[in-house]
């Protein structure tokens, strides 16, 4: 089984704050303030949409926020999926709500998902309603990303998230959220920084330390960004740490644990 600890010497060279600063781009712009409307929350839903284009999977089917991820090795990316506003905001108001944001990889989401579901269920009980916000970067967002070419190309996705989060806190009595990215490179932190992934730009392996690291930097600033003040408190920031194992003679990643370390669920 080959290792997935620090083999590798960080890039010296490589400045951390200028990396995330590029994630960090126009972050304080904030959205209104006034109640969130059903049609501003469709459209932001919508700006992820495409999400499966960007690893290569465009006929994956999608999953409503009521459902369960896809199987293990398939990604989940969620949409509203033609739901009304009334079917949805009477589902949202049913119970109290623990909000699950996760990245849609494939590696990862669906095990991810069952450790907090079976986490929650122990926890609170069966009188609570997850929702599950799966995407691309899962809370990790950017409003502009840098291009292959070295350019900023506005895409508004932080933007969109807080107004996701925003609507949701408006309409649900939200006792937990969980912010959930993981290492061992993740696609949609690689498109936001212009095809590079986070080990390559910092010159070390996936799944090493310093890209867990670096990737708990991101998820809390991301937080930090995006999520609503009154979602702050009850929100758990989250690092799903991959492993690779062998199957069949076939390298894949698994899903590790999460540790609980600062008030944070940190896979470290």
């Amino acid at each position: 089984m080959k290792t997935l600890e620090n083999t590798f010497t960080p890039n010296t060279d490589f400045a951390i704050d200028d990396f995330l600063g590029s994630f960090a781009a126009h972050s304080q712009s904030e959205v209104e303030q006034e109640k969130i409307t059903w049609p501003e929350f469709v459209s932001a839903m919508n700006v992820f949409a495409g999400d499966l284009n960007i690893v290569h999977h465009p006929d994956t089917p999608t999953i409503s926020p009521f459902d369960e991820p896809h199987a293990h090795n398939e990604y989940s990316l969620t949409t509203l999926s033609g739901m009304s506003e009334a079917d949805f905001v009477k589902r949202l108001r049913s119970k109290r709500v623990v909000l699950i944001n996760q990245c849609m990889d494939r590696r990862g989401a669906y095990l991810a998902y069952q450790h907090l579901a079976k986490d929650v269920t122990d926890r609170l009980g069966e009188n609570v309603q997850i929702i599950l916000l799966s995407i691309g970067g899962g809370p990790v967002q950017v409003n502009e990303l840098l291009t292959p070419e070295g350019e900023k190309s506005w895409v508004g996705r932080g933007n969109a998230l807080k107004i996701i989060l925003r609507f949701i806190a408006q309409e649900a009595d939200v006792v937990e959220a969980h912010a959930i990215g993981h290492d061992c490179e993740c696609g949609a932190c690689k498109l936001f920084n212009g095809g590079v992934g986070i080990p390559d730009a910092l010159g070390v392996q996936k799944g090493s330390h310093p890209e867990r690291q670096t990737m708990i930097q991101l998820i809390k600033k991301s937080v930090d960004n995006w999520y609503p003040p009154e979602l702050r408190p009850v929100t758990y920031p989250q690092l799903a740490h991959f492993k690779e194992i062998d199957a069949d003679g076939e390298p894949f990643m698994g899903f590790k644990r999460f540790i609980k370390v600062e008030n944070a669920f940190l896979g470290v």
